[in-house]
């Protein structure tokens, strides 16, 4: 209810589940939704731009048909999946692949999506933990009793057609980039920022790690090359430093966007009212939205205050940005006509 009523586009830069984004097409906006980790890129190119393709019995059939021959998931995660769930993960992936090949992506991603939908609902959490020698996931011994396949053929026949949208909604646009990088590319009313935050833990989550490297699988990635670090991207801070930095560079890159939702909890290391600095030095007024949010029994340990998720309702503000351009002609007269922002706007 905060997005601006007369907004027509919208863009979440980090997408995670896609729920914000699912509720902004609902609502009839253009969306473009990001999230650098691919399992996510998958769920929303399944969820919010496959709209015509309802998976039937006999497509299920078809990917769950052919030679039971073990592959890289079988080798990578045979334990804790169980050897007869990772045997036929394997076969749903491959013959999946062979589906795209055949120009039937709609159904081979929402086929894919799928398989990693169902291991997270079987392991009840968001994040993935993975033990380092990767023979378990930690706490999560009964992955190996769950049905897999059958939840799978529950979802893509039975709940998924239920979750499309259909042809006549607006638009969707799935990335999975640097949320830094495209923030500069993208033209939208009211861009919705959600990030990791620094401290508590946040930055050391192995988050979808797993589901990544059946991505891989699922891509065709050279079975040496499954499991290997990649490159971190900007977004995924691992201090307050990096977050501050990050959250500067985005508020440049987003300066001709009307209105900015920046989601920030207060067990954070950055605190609400920093951001609002941040955004006032770039010509934003900034509303802070305040939400009691319980943390964990664990995590409650570590913070003394109630815990709250912050909504930052920031908007284009002609007087301040009036402020900002004298201060920043001013700092151009003294560093002597040498541009110092890097050619950001």
């Amino acid at each position: 209810g905060m997005v601006d009523p007369k907004a027509e586009t919208f863009a979440d830069l980090f997408g995670g589940t896609n729920c914000v984004a699912a509720r902004a097409s609902r609502a009839g906006m253009s969306v473009t939704t990001n999230d650098w980790r691919r399992q996510s890129w998958y769920c929303a190119r399944a969820m919010l731009q496959n709209r015509t393709k309802e998976p039937t019995d006999a497509d299920a059939d078809r990917l769950v048909a052919g030679e039971l021959a073990p592959g890289p998931v079988t080798k990578l995660f045979g334990n804790p999946l169980g050897q007869g769930n990772a045997l036929e993960v394997d076969r749903i992936i491959r013959n999946a692949r062979d589906l795209r090949a055949e120009g039937h992506e709609e159904l081979a991603v929402a086929a894919f999506y799928g398989i990693t939908h169902v291991i997270l609902d079987a392991l009840s959490v968001y994040h993935l933990h993975l033990s380092e020698d990767r023979k378990a996931f930690l706490g999560n011994e009964h992955m190996a009793k769950t049905p897999l396949v059958d939840a799978w053929r529950r979802w893509l026949t039975c709940e998924y057609p239920r979750c499309l949208f259909g042809p006549d909604h607006p638009p969707v646009e799935c990335h999975a980039r640097d949320a830094v990088d495209l923030a500069g590319e993208i033209r939208a009313d009211c861009i919705y920022v959600d990030t990791l935050y620094p401290g508590g833990g946040y930055d050391h989550l192995l988050d979808f790690k797993v589901l990544e490297d059946l991505c891989d699988v699922f891509e065709g990635v050279e079975e040496p090359m499954i499991g290997k670090s990649r490159p971190l991207p900007k977004h995924r801070f691992g201090s307050r430093q990096a977050y501050v930095g990050s959250m500067t560079q985005l508020l440049l890159r987003t300066a001709s966007c009307p209105q900015l939702i920046v989601s920030i909890n207060t067990s954070c290391d950055v605190r609400p009212e920093e951001l609002v600095l941040m955004c006032r030095a770039v010509g934003r007024s900034c509303d802070i939205h305040r939400y009691a949010m319980p943390l964990p029994a664990a995590a409650t340990r570590l913070y003394h205050n109630p815990n709250h998720e912050c909504l930052l309702d920031c908007r284009l503000d002609g007087n301040l940005a009036a402020e900002v351009a004298v201060v920043r002609a001013e700092l151009h007269r003294m560093a002597q006509g040498i541009d110092l922002t890097g050619g950001l706007p």
